[in-house]
């Protein structure tokens, strides 16, 4: 396929990818059109964010995999099970963050035995850096992790700066239109001053000092780390607030960091989108090539 993408022909090649028990895991392959000479790097591995669809929030992952494509990386984004496409047993009883763990060795084994891939750089966005988390940190094939969103903590930096919200008009329209929608011509909830909104995704945070811990572990590994974070409307407000969650400043030259002061968690503008795309490519480039 050719896509017209910002001045260029994007080439890349997609297909349907189904894995798994019985094939009931599904998701789409997207590879560079030399696919033969692809293996030789690590295979990136996305799937779903809350209960997002495998396309990720704005389709995220289909541009993020064809821009890897267009540079020599082959990308599989599938739904996880019970998820979108792929199916779920009744009698499974496991949470969705056992299931994604499984799901995405069960995907990396499959990519090892249709396209000869053994290194993997899983991708995690928001709720999936859970998974992308636990893998790093316990599996050697995993050759790198992009955590897109990731894991926050408050430190002493951010309750000194949590102030300026205060002067930060879109979070005054944000909390505005949550709590008066009618006055934005918004749809409300049930009229039910008891209603709250179901929690559908519970988290699985490590502490912070078993963050720490797996982050050395990783590095000691050799595996390569990019965190990306928003600015917005996160819990996320300086550069180095990873380094100060997990104590450790003196990793800092060893991880990758990027903090986007005004993107939203969801990189909602295109041209952030765009903008954080192609900071996961470079990272992808610099680590492992190629640079085609």
């Amino acid at each position: 396929m050719r896509h017209w993408v910002r001045g260029s022909w994007m080439t890349y090649r997609e297909r349907i990818f189904s894995f798994g028990p019985a094939g009931s895991l599904h998701g789409v392959l997207t590879e560079p059109v030399n696919a033969s000479s692809a293996s030789q790097v690590p295979a990136v591995v996305t799937w779903n964010v809350g209960l997002h669809h495998h396309v990720g929030p704005h389709r995220f992952f289909v541009s993020l995999g064809r821009a890897l494509a267009a540079v020599g990386f082959t990308s599989l984004r599938f739904d996880i099970s019970g998820l979108g496409d792929s199916e779920v047993s009744r009698d499974d009883t496991r949470r969705e963050f056992e299931r994604a763990i499984s799901d995405v060795r069960e995907a990396m084994a499959a990519l090892t035995r249709q396209r000869g891939f053994d290194r993997f750089v899983p991708i995690g966005f928001c709720s999936s850096v859970d998974a992308a988390h636990s893998l790093a940190a316990t599996s050697r094939e995993v050759a790198g992790v992009v955590y897109l969103e990731g894991y926050g903590f408050g430190t002493r930096g951010y309750y000194l700066r949590y102030p300026l919200r205060l002067l930060n008009r879109n979070r005054w329209e944000r909390l505005l239109r949550t709590k008066y929608p009618k006055l934005f011509g918004e749809h409300t909830f049930p009229n039910d001053p008891s209603y709250e909104r179901e929690q559908v995704y519970v988290r699985d945070y490590p502490s912070r000092e078993k963050l720490r811990a797996d982050v050395f572990t990783m590095l000691e590994r050799g595996a390569r780390l990019l965190l990306v974070y928003a600015g917005g409307d996160t819990t996320y407000a300086y550069r180095d607030q990873f380094f100060e969650m997990i104590r450790s400043p003196e990793t800092a030259p060893r991880v990758e960091l990027e903090f986007y002061a005004d993107m939203d968690h969801t990189f909602f503008l295109e041209e952030d989108r765009q903008k954080v795309i192609r900071r996961v490519v470079r990272f992808m480039q610099n680590s492992f090539g190629p640079r085609l």
